[in-house]
Parts: C-alpha cells; structure tokens; sequence
C-alpha cells in the first residue's frame, strides 16, 4: 500500500495537536497555552512552525480518531489512547494492535505530554515529531510500511 496523500500532513497535525495538550482542543487558541500555569506547569515553548489556531486543532483531532491512518483502516490513535479513560486504556493490562495482536505494554497517558522530556515507556525518544511515527509504523500497532 503506498502512502495516503497528505500523510505529511497528517503526521503534522497530530504533532500539533499533542503539542498543544490533545484533550484541551475545545479552547484551541492562545488561552489554552496561558493555563498551562493555573495547573503548575511551566510556560509551553511551542516549536516556531506551530500555530495554535483552531482549524490545526480540529484537523489534529479528527486525524486523532482517523483509522484511515492504520494501514487496513482499522486503528486510530484513539483506539489505545483512550480519551474517556485519561488518554490510555484502562480496559486491558497491554494494548491491543492492528489486528488483535497484543502488545507488550498499555498506551501510556497522553495528558500533559507536551512537558514529558522522555517519550515512551523506556524514554527512548525526545521529540513528539519524531515519536508520532513509531506507532504509526510499528507492525504491530498501525502496521504503515516505512520503506
């Protein structure tokens, strides 16, 4: 199967909508990033190409429930990173991939993400742009082929 057109897009999104904390997309504008305070966290130092706008966070959120961005269509980020469940999956010890293949572990929460310095379980990864691809390209979990 060969890329779906705007998958650059896609892949964008979806890192600008978690940048922006995922689960505040009802205020998508420049007060979502002033109340990072109210919570205790420290000022959001977004990256210079992302615009906080409403348009990116909606798009961001309906890529976040696409399962058209699974390889066969039948997974989407929201499928493990469930968002009445705090953004994980609290119904099974381990997540459940592309076709029913159980996974090693449960989907970690994605609340307050944009503040983690390690991403992953193991902290292997540091940047949410490049994150956003492992489990889209994971065999296991979206199964999109890399090459």
């Amino acid at each position: 199967m060969n890329a779906r057109p705007g998958w650059m897009l896609a892949i964008g999104a979806i890192t600008a909508i978690s940048a922006l904390s995922v689960w505040q997309w009802r205020t998508a504008d420049k007060r979502v990033l002033d109340t990072a305070a109210a919570f205790g966290l420290p000022p959001l130092q977004l990256p210079a190409d992302v615009v906080p706008d409403r348009s990116r966070v909606e798009l961001g959120r309906k890529l976040f429930f696409d399962r058209r961005l699974s390889f066969n269509g039948t997974m989407s980020c929201a499928m493990c990173h469930v968002p009445e469940e705090g953004f994980t999956s609290n119904a099974s010890r381990t997540a459940v991939g592309i076709e029913g293949k159980s996974l090693r572990r449960n989907a970690p929460s994605l609340l307050n993400v944009a503040w983690q310095s390690a991403l992953f379980h193991d902290g292997r990864e540091f940047s949410l742009s490049t994150q956003v691809w492992m489990p889209l390209l994971h065999p296991d979990e979206m199964a999109n082929p890399w090459k």
